[in-house]
């Protein structure tokens, strides 16, 4: 799958990606989940 994903363009750039990871950890609802997705919304 990430190799279709990479061949397709759909993968995030590193500075995105780690964008996203820091966002999420700042969201007041963080741990709340024991399995969580950076792609949900707030």
């Amino acid at each position: 799958r990430f190799e279709k994903l990479k061949a397709d363009g759909l993968l995030d750039s590193p500075a995105t990606a780690a964008g996203k990871v820091l966002a999420y950890l700042a969201r007041a609802d963080f741990g709340s989940k024991p399995v969580a997705d950076v792609r949900d919304p707030a």
